[in-house]
């Protein structure tokens, strides 16, 4: 039979006290009081019928709503311990209104049993400010967290704005910022609290210098230039701030990555980097690179072309043996070419709408590659209908008009 520790480890849930308290509740809930236990055995499941449900603790939700929640009613029968008050608990957590919630007997007559339900509400929001910034950047972050009066305060709420308000001030090139919050129960509103962020932007931070390590194939002035938002500071530089901002870094060090992968370096990776601080408005970043070898295109051969014979496959791809190995082009030649044909609009703009390339290394010999290129054709295909959703002005017909693809034709990726 089911124990009371047991039921603990069913609900799965630390933060709700999952227990059945047999006891008697005399006076009013929350005062000093006597209780007394009453006895009733655990060592196997009992039945009783429930004679009433009551709610405490409920300062903004409807108890009947809790109730209805709960799925527990007035003449109910129910085994204690069984599985009824462990799912009215689970239900009324998955709401996510409260914070605790337990369920106690106050009362048992023979096989009546009178329950309470008795919540910690989470706390709701009257107002909430900042501290330590400006009129103009708290309208900003008023806009960037949409907090309204009301809404339930929860730790994951307090976190995500915290994170938020952060990464704009970091954006704005405040590296050092840091934020806390400060709570006040509002004494007019029950369960209600005042919130303030406490912000602390320091200096805006600049980059003195980028320094490469590792870098002994390329020049650090070559790597520098593949960092479209992540600038040294320089005097007369006006378009681009050198400010540190990470999630620009980020995005930069893949640009640098592609760069080095152009030039044959297929190998290459950032190792770790870092910041230096010089003082409160100034950084070095540090940057360590493995740069690999350099490698060479070989043999390429073609597999599964039917339609296609390879010299024109080959002729599209443009690449040839001896040449530096450029992942770039290779995808580019294979999939899309903005400046000319690649194999995949050949095959596309043929009716081949399920054609599929994929370009795999099947020898890497010293700084060679020898790549085999496998192609799936599949069948062509008719477009049959084409349908048109949103016109709400103009009719279909108006815009089948206007439009090269026609049902009956084959299916083209140019068209």
């Amino acid at each position: 039979m089911p124990n009371l520790k047991t039921l603990k480890r069913a609900t799965r849930m630390p933060r709700v006290i999952i227990s059945i308290f047999f006891i008697a509740l005399m006076g009013h809930f929350g005062k000093s009081q006597e209780t007394e236990v009453i006895p009733l055995s655990y060592s196997y499941s009992q039945y009783y019928t429930i004679g009433g449900i009551d709610v405490v603790g409920a300062y903004n939700i409807d108890k009947q709503e809790i109730l209805g929640v709960s799925g527990l009613k007035v003449g109910d029968k129910i085994a204690i311990p069984g599985e009824s008050i462990t799912s009215a608990l689970k239900k009324i957590w998955k709401q996510n209104l409260v914070g605790d919630v337990k369920i106690l007997a106050n009362k048992v007559e023979g096989e009546t049993i009178f329950l309470t339900i008795v919540l910690k509400e989470h706390e709701r929001l009257t107002a909430y400010g900042f501290e330590g910034i400006t009129k103009s950047q708290a309208k900003d972050l008023r806009d960037l967290l949409s907090l309204s009066r009301g809404r339930i305060v929860t730790n994951a709420l307090i976190k995500n704005s915290i994170i938020n308000i952060e990464r704009y001030f970091k954006e704005e090139g405040y590296y050092h910022v840091s934020v806390k919050d400060k709570r006040t129960s509002d004494t007019l509103m029950d369960n209600h609290v005042l919130l303030k962020f406490l912000i602390k932007r320091g200096e805006k931070v600049k980059i003195n210098e980028i320094v490469f390590n590792g870098n002994t194939e390329i020049p650090s002035k070559s790597l520098k230039k593949q960092f479209r938002n992540t600038k040294e500071k320089v005097a007369l530089r006006i378009l681009k701030r050198s400010k540190y901002i990470e999630d620009e870094f980020i995005e930069d060090k893949s640009g640098l990555l592609s760069y080095y992968n152009s030039l044959g370096y297929r190998d290459a990776k950032i190792l770790d980097y870092n910041t230096t601080k010089l003082n409160d408005k100034i950084i070095n970043l540090n940057i360590n690179i493995y740069e690999g070898k350099k490698y060479y295109f070989r043999n390429i051969e073609w597999q599964g072309n039917n339609v296609y014979k390879t010299a024109l496959l080959d002729s599209i791809l443009h690449i040839k043996k001896g040449e530096i190995y450029n992942q770039s082009l290779l995808d580019m030649r294979l999939n899309f070419n903005p400046s000319g044909p690649d194999v995949s609009s050949l095959y596309m703009d043929d009716g081949y709408l399920f054609f599929n390339v994929n370009p795999v290394e099947v020898t890497v010999d010293g700084d060679s590659i020898d790549l085999e290129i496998r192609i799936y054709e599949g069948n062509q295909a008719i477009i049959k209908n084409i349908s048109i959703a949103g016109n709400t002005k103009t009719s279909d017909h108006v815009i089948l008009r206007e439009i090269r693809t026609l049902p009956g034709t084959k299916f083209s990726r140019s068209d």
